[in-house]
C-alpha cells in the first residue's frame, strides 16, 4: 500500500469517526432531560465535547485527502 492510499483511506476513517461522534451527541441531545439518566448523560456530554475539540483540532480529514491528492496529482 502507497502512502497515497494510507492517507486516503486515513481521511476515510477520521470523517467516519466524526460521523460516529455525531451520533453520540444526537443520543445525548435525546436523553439530557431524562428524569433516570439525564444528570449522567449531561456528565458525558462535557467530555463528548472535550473528544470533539480535541478531534477536530488534531485530525482534519479532507486536509489528509486534499494533501494526498495534491502530492500524487499526476497531469
Amino acid at each position: 500500500m502507497d502512502v497515497q492510499s494510507l492517507k486516503l483511506r486515513f481521511g476515510d476513517l477520521t470523517f467516519d469517526i466524526r460521523g460516529v461522534l455525531s451520533r453520540y451527541n444526537e443520543l445525548i441531545t435525546k436523553y439530557r432531560n431524562d428524569p433516570e439518566i439525564g444528570l449522567k448523560v449531561q456528565a458525558l456530554e462535557v467530555k463528548l465535547n472535550a473528544l470533539n475539540d480535541t478531534f477536530d483540532g488534531a485530525f482534519d480529514p479532507t486536509e489528509y485527502i486534499n494533501s494526498a491528492t495534491r502530492m500524487y496529482l499526476v497531469n
